[in-house]
C-alpha cells in the first residue's frame, strides 16, 4: 500500500469513527467539554500513525474496522478513568517531547527470571525498585 492511500484511509476512518466515539462518550463531553476536545485533538494528531501500525498488523483481517473501533473505545475509556494528575503529566510530556532525556529520568529492565520466580513475586520487589529509583530515599 502506498503512503497516500493509507493517509486517506486513516482520515476517512477517523471521520467515520469519531462521531460514534463522541456519541458513546457524550456524558463525558457534557461534563468536561474542554477535556474531551483535548482528547479528540490528540487522537486526531496521533490517529494516522496508529492507523498505519494497526493496518500493518491486522489490515487484512475481515473484522479490522470493528477491532479498530473497539481499540478506540478502550483508549477513550482508559483516558476517562485516568487521574487528573496523570493527565497533567501527559500534557507536560506532550509540551516537552524530550522529557525522557532529563537527568532526572532513570530507566531499567527487570527480567523476571533474574529477580524472581514469577510475576507475583516480582510485584513484591516493586518497593525496592521505587526506593532504588529515588536517591533521596537511599541514605
Amino acid at each position: 500500500m502506498n503512503d497516500r492511500w493509507l493517509e486517506r484511509q486513516a482520515q476517512v476512518t477517523l471521520n467515520r469513527l469519531l462521531p460514534r466515539l463522541s456519541g458513546r462518550f457524550q456524558p463525558v463531553a457534557e461534563k468536561d467539554g474542554q477535556a474531551w476536545q483535548e482528547y479528540c485533538r490528540r487522537l486526531e494528531i496521533n490517529f494516522p500513525k496508529l492507523f498505519r501500525l494497526y493496518y500493518d498488523l491486522y489490515g487484512q483481517q475481515y473484522d479490522f474496522f470493528y477491532h479498530l473501533e473497539e481499540l478506540l473505545n478502550g483508549m477513550a475509556s482508559a483516558w476517562v478513568e485516568r487521574s487528573a494528575e496523570l493527565k497533567q503529566l501527559d500534557a507536560f510530556r506532550e509540551a516537552h517531547p524530550d522529557w525522557f532525556y532529563s537527568n532526572r529520568m532513570l530507566g531499567g529492565v527487570c527480567y523476571v527470571n533474574l529477580f524472581s520466580d514469577s510475576l507475583d513475586k516480582m510485584r513484591s520487589k516493586i518497593p525496592y525498585f521505587k526506593k532504588y529509583g529515588n536517591p533521596s530515599k537511599n541514605s
